[in-house]
């Protein structure tokens, strides 16, 4: 994915993304063309063509720009609470289930990383850059940073079943947000080791040693 930030974008560019993003919501991908996107900004088509080229250019950004946002934001929910493994997977999860859960973009990038639904989306997010790889590998890039005082393999673990299971709820959610954050969160604690609120540890060998 091209390392093209919210931040490093103009805000024409953004304008542009804005009004790709609520006609792709509204019609799905197949009936986009760059004349309504120079449309629904409210600019010429020729100044459209000078920042994408193609309509698979504005597919990849505007893909890329969603999986940046939550991203981005998972890691700032995960970053409230460095000493505490349980809170912390709880406010990420949190932030991740209520992120997808107003974005059909987002959501539907979810669904096509694991065989879902396509009609949103481009056919350059069936690469194998998923949302799934680059969830999993930010989240555990974190977590080893984080908590190094749980073993290795109890963070792959941990990591790998959150992630699926954040997945699973936002393709089917069967319980409120707070409670299903909770619960994942509950999980991957247990799957860490962790005795009560806090770090990693105990009699079951949770540490490296």
């Amino acid at each position: 994915m091209e390392d093209v930030t919210d931040t490093a974008r103009s805000p024409l560019r953004n304008q542009l993304l804005d009004a790709a993003y609520d006609l792709v919501v509204e019609h799905g991908w197949a009936k986009l063309r760059l004349t309504h996107i120079a449309k629904a900004a409210e600019v010429g088509r020729a100044v459209v063509h000078d920042h994408f080229p193609s309509l698979d250019a504005v597919g990849e950004e505007l893909v890329a720009r969603e999986i940046e946002r939550f991203l981005g934001g998972i890691v700032d929910e995960l970053s409230k609470h460095p000493d505490d493994l349980r809170e912390s997977a709880a406010e990420g999860v949190g932030f991740a289930l209520r992120f997808a859960a107003g974005n059909p973009l987002l959501n539907g990038a979810v669904s096509s990383a694991v065989g879902g639904d396509r009609a949103l989306l481009t056919p350059l997010t069936t690469r194998s850059e998923s949302v799934f790889d680059c969830t999993y590998a930010l989240i555990a890039g974190y977590v080893d940073r984080a908590w190094p005082q749980v073993a290795p393999e109890r963070r792959r673990l941990m990591v790998d079943a959150a992630v699926r299971l954040t997945i699973s709820h936002i393709m089917a959610p069967s319980v409120p947000v707070p409670v299903a954050a909770r619960d994942i969160a509950d999980i991957a604690a247990y799957i860490a080791g962790v005795d009560g609120a806090g770090g990693a540890g105990g009699a079951d060998g949770a540490t490296e040693a």
